[in-house]
């Protein structure tokens, strides 16, 4: 047993005990109704940590090690999760509003359910989510080669592409294939400024697939929309 402080990201001190573990401290702050919004967990080992029904604002849980932690039926607000390991977390239900998800390790996190406005996601990994499980996405951002790729719908992800690609995502409007970056106004492929690959890189047949399934995705948000209103 020993003394544990939980603090804000301004260092003011918001919690204290003597506690076996800092996880043990943060969970008892909680019982005991203290607030907090604002929390420096960066860098914390929070595995299986129960924040089930949480509200919290502006905490930062960079670095923070949060494995199978229980984050459902929550809403996290303006939270910093950059580099944080949520594999086999449970995001089920949960509201996560204007959180930067940055490089977060997300590898079988659970997101059934949950609600993810304007937040911010890079890497595969992050395309790696069952993101139809959600139940609503709303102007998020996929980081790609340091454009924001907005998505307000579940991206479609390829494994195993052709032509030494690899993988291929569509993001709405944009398209990763590789770590090559393209606008997407189908049926014109227009490549993102920055020096990045021309259409005419993509091989004919590559093309003509990723084409079909843009036209694809299209049609399915139009009968999504029609069977919504009616």
């Amino acid at each position: 047993m020993q003394t544990y402080q939980v603090r804000h990201r301004d260092r003011t001190p918001l919690f204290s005990g003597t506690y076996r573990t800092m996880r043990d401290c943060i969970e008892d702050a909680r019982r005991r109704g203290h607030s907090l919004d604002g929390a420096d967990f960066s860098h914390i080992d929070l595995s299986e940590i129960n924040f089930d029904g949480i509200c919290i604002e502006g905490a930062d849980f960079t670095f923070a090690n949060l494995t199978g932690a229980n984050l459902s039926e929550a809403r996290f607000t303006s939270c910093l999760f950059e580099n944080a390991t949520l594999w086999g977390a449970c995001l089920c239900q949960s509201i996560m509003t204007s959180c930067d998800f940055s490089d977060a390790l997300l590898g079988g996190a659970d997101i059934a359910g949950s609600e993810l406005q304007a937040c911010v996601f890079t890497g595969w990994d992050a395309l790696a989510l069952d993101w139809d499980a959600a139940s609503v996405l709303e102007s998020c951002s996929f980081m790609a080669r340091g454009h924001a790729c907005g998505f307000s719908r579940p991206p479609l992800v390829l494994r195993g592409g052709g032509g030494g690609y690899g993988r291929i995502a569509f993001l709405d409007d944009t398209a990763l294939i590789g770590s090559d970056l393209f606008a997407l106004h189908h049926p014109v492929w227009h490549p993102m400024p920055g020096g990045m690959a021309a259409p005419r890189d993509i091989p004919p047949i590559l093309m003509r697939t990723l084409s079909a399934l843009a036209e694809w995705q299209s049609r399915t948000l139009v009968a999504r929309l029609k069977s919504t209103k009616s």
